[in-house]
């Protein structure tokens, strides 16, 4: 009877430590990843929680990787490649968060080179 091989999970696909506005906290998890064309790509999703006693506006994360990188797909924010920096700022509907409250399945795949 076969037995199924575990699936390797390409070696460059931690997520680098990110710059997130003042009071905000982060968690990352990586749900998937894969070589596609001799390149990987990788699934995140972000969930970001206010650590104040006050409701916030606006946040934006800025991640910083070590390679090239191309957002091939993106939901629940706004995504913007500068040189090898990940920023994402606010979809209008999730752009406020309440003190101790948090947003969350902000999602993305990229291709990281």
């Amino acid at each position: 009877q076969p037995t199924a091989s575990p699936t390797r999970v390409p070696d460059n696909t931690e997520l680098p430590q990110a710059q997130i506005s003042a009071g905000l906290t982060y968690s990352a998890v990586l749900k998937n990843a894969w070589q596609q064309d001799g390149k990987t790509c990788a699934q995140y999703s972000l969930s970001i929680t206010n650590e104040t006693d006050a409701p916030l506006q606006e946040w934006n994360i800025s991640i910083p990787f070590d390679r090239e990188i191309t957002v091939m797909s993106s939901w629940n924010g706004s995504f913007k490649v500068e040189g090898n920096v990940l920023t994402i700022t606010p979809a209008d509907y999730n752009s406020g968060i309440s003190p101790g409250g948090s947003v969350g399945d902000i999602g993305f795949i990229l291709q990281i080179n």
